[in-house]
């Protein structure tokens, strides 16, 4: 039974959360010629070029409390089910998950969250000082920046936010996207 049977038959939301954690995070990697498909040469939308990039454009949808900026950042829909899932995805849960069905599942949490960060930070002052992941992870094809804090300057104060998932740098092109907002507060 697939993941999208289900959720459709009824399975709780806790339990589709695990299985997309599963898909996206867990186990030991299984090579595939799949995963090789992640290296194609077309650049990632929107093309940012650094990890800067990335938190700048973030920044600037912030200060100026832009939704649809914001949501632009995204992993597309295409990118994300074709030539990332292979990489993305590392357990068998994986496998038989079905990718689209996943995307659409993250792009909704992932608008959830922007709805939050512009509610906590939107429409200030805040000044892009550095992306720092938490994590960075090679994959076939691509580099997984995991938990990545947003730091600003905010006046005077240096702030960690902490709204992003992970950032994927497509290897053959060096761009970057979003793969997902995930609001889970600031460190100081």
């Amino acid at each position: 039974m697939s993941l999208l049977q289900r959720v459709r038959g009824g399975a709780s939301l806790g339990r589709v959360a695990w299985l997309l954690a599963a898909a996206l995070a867990c186990g030991a990697p299984e090579p595939s010629q799949r995963a090789a498909a992640a290296a194609v040469d077309a650049p990632l939308a929107p093309g940012l070029t650094s990890l800067a990039a990335v938190g700048e454009a973030v920044v600037a949808g912030l200060n100026s409390r832009d939704a649809d900026a914001l949501a632009g950042l995204l992993v597309r829909e295409e990118d994300f089910t074709g030539r990332l899932y292979p990489a993305l995805s590392r357990h068998q849960a994986g496998a038989q998950a079905d990718p689209a069905f996943l995307f659409h599942m993250q792009r909704r949490e992932s608008l959830d969250d922007i709805g939050h960060a512009l509610d906590a930070y939107g429409g200030g002052a805040l000044e892009f000082v550095a992306v720092e992941p938490a994590r960075v992870e090679r994959r076939p094809g691509v580099t997984l920046h995991r938990e990545p804090r947003l730091v600003v300057r905010d006046g005077g104060r240096l702030r960690r936010l902490r709204l992003l998932a992970s950032i994927i740098e497509h290897d053959a092109t060096h761009t970057f996207t979003l793969l997902a907002f995930k609001l889970r507060g600031e460190e100081e």
